[in-house]
């Protein structure tokens, strides 16, 4: 279910209290955050500040790895 929407900054996605499987989805919610551009993706991705990107700009492989 849609939990928060910043157009351009965030999207938030909760659990469905009534999903027809019990106890899924597991997660509580998942959280979208759109980065302007690949250094702020990457910084991010290395400070732990998220789980994961979407892309990986080829010349952070290295770095990342």
């Amino acid at each position: 279910m849609l939990g928060e929407w910043q157009r351009g900054v965030e999207l938030t996605v909760i659990r469905n209290p009534n999903y027809y499987r019990r106890g899924l989805p597991q997660a509580p919610e998942i959280r979208f955050v759109f980065y302007p551009d690949d250094n702020s993706r990457v910084a991010a991705l290395e400070s732990g500040a998220t789980d994961m990107i979407e892309y990986v700009p080829w010349q952070a492989i290295a770095a990342i790895r």
